[in-house]
């Protein structure tokens, strides 16, 4: 149903159901909502069950009551949960009462729901703040809450209207149910290096570099005015031009990319405005050239990483392909001598 209970108190002795008080011949089905800072004076802080109780893909988070802060369900209830997370209780454990056998692929940060929860710590399930109209709790990158669902049983789409499954970890390439109300998504930043001499260039010959920073993420990433999107940290024993900024698809402001060279490090900001790489296929290149000054390799990066997002300012599904990598081998000019005939 999508709904948000928040703040809800149940007072009074014997008082119980701080948000939902399902009484005897009720049925009660709960999708896609999110229960936070409810109390009961007696039972069930944020759902009491008394007849048959469904809840799928919710969070009940941080709830209290003196019995089952999250939930709580009597004998003559029968409680089945699937895709939830309970947890944070602040008294009276995260349940009470029998959890139906058919639960599945649930999470509590506490032992009191039964075998069907994944016992987690809170700092595990690492949600986000309350925002949202209504409010729910968004899991930040690393929860274990990401792509832990089961696709069979979870709702279609999450508390927003996000369908569901999402890749949420973005590791293995499949899209799988996160558990709880929300269904993670987030942006996927990469960035790419190529020459244009097939990885030879001649001492004092200029050849051209070009780094392509892309998302292929759910989410846009907004860089704000003055932050870093991409950085490269460029070896010795060349000189290098002004790098351009060029070739933008699906990129808010991309006038605003603002990069140079200082010190043998390729700098690109968000200049005077945000700068946005649009979701699945926002992104743009800096291109820049390369003198070489001495024979060898030239390495890059050397000293640094060569990589989209340096500061980590963006929330994304997956870091560990925002880097770059490039080698150019540095040989010296053949002279041929120059044979006269008479």
């Amino acid at each position: 149903m999508s709904s948000t209970f928040s703040g809800n108190t149940a007072s009074g002795g014997a008082n119980a159901g701080g948000s939902i008080f399902n009484a005897s011949s009720g049925q009660l089905t709960v999708s896609n909502s999110t229960f936070i800072n409810n109390t009961a004076d007696n039972q069930g802080g944020g759902i009491h069950n008394e007849d048959t109780l469904i809840v799928s893909n919710s969070t009940l988070f941080g709830n209290s009551a003196p019995s089952g802060g999250g939930i709580s369900t009597l004998a003559s209830g029968t409680a089945t949960l699937r895709n939830t997370i309970v947890g944070g209780s602040t008294s009276g454990g995260n349940c009470a009462g029998v959890i139906a056998v058919g639960s599945t692929n649930n999470m509590a940060t506490d032992n009191t729901c039964g075998s069907s929860f994944a016992q987690v710590t809170a700092a595990q399930l690492n949600f986000g703040a309350l925002t949202g109209s209504p409010a729910y709790l968004p899991l930040n990158p690393g929860s274990v809450a990401i792509d832990a669902g089961d696709n069979v049983s979870c709702t279609l789409a999450d508390q927003r209207g996000v369908p569901r499954p999402q890749d949420g970890d973005d590791a293995d390439s499949v899209a799988v149910c996160d558990i709880g109300a929300y269904e993670a998504t987030f942006a996927d930043l990469r960035a790419s290096k190529v020459n244009n001499v097939g990885g030879v260039a001649v001492l004092s010959v200029p050849f051209t570099w070009t780094a392509t920073i892309s998302n292929t993420g759910v989410e846009p990433a907004a860089f704000a005015a003055g932050q870093v999107i991409f950085r490269d940290h460029l070896p010795a024993g060349a000189s290098y031009g002004t790098p351009v900024a060029q070739n933008p698809v699906n990129v808010t402001n991309a006038s605003n990319i603002a990069c140079s060279i200082a010190s043998n490090v390729l700098t690109c900001t968000a200049g005077s405005a945000t700068v946005t790489l649009g979701a699945a296929t926002g992104k743009f290149e800096v291109a820049f050239s390369a003198t070489p000054t001495a024979t060898g390799s030239l390495v890059n990066p050397t000293g640094g990483p060569c990589r989209a997002d340096p500061d980590g300012g963006i929330a994304e599904s997956e870091e560990s392909n925002n880097d770059c990598a490039n080698t150019v081998t540095v040989t010296a000019r053949v002279h041929l001598p120059l044979v006269l005939k008479q």
